[in-house]
């Protein structure tokens, strides 16, 4: 319940379909948690919050 009410809410403010990643459950929390502390050292180094990161996933084979 709770993935798809943040999905939804995502939705609302513009992100594309595509753009929305399931990280997994609760175990996974840690990760993001580190994320926000690189988030916070890569926004002091550049001195803006305007700024994005890009999952780029690998190219099809073939």
């Amino acid at each position: 319940m709770a993935k798809r009410t943040v999905g939804a809410l995502l939705r609302d403010l513009g992100w594309p379909e595509e753009s929305l990643l399931d990280l997994g459950g609760i175990a996974t929390a840690r990760g993001q948690e580190h994320y926000s502390l690189l988030f916070l050292g890569l926004a002091g180094a550049l001195g803006t919050y305007g700024f994005g990161i890009r999952i780029v996933p690998p190219a099809a084979e073939g």
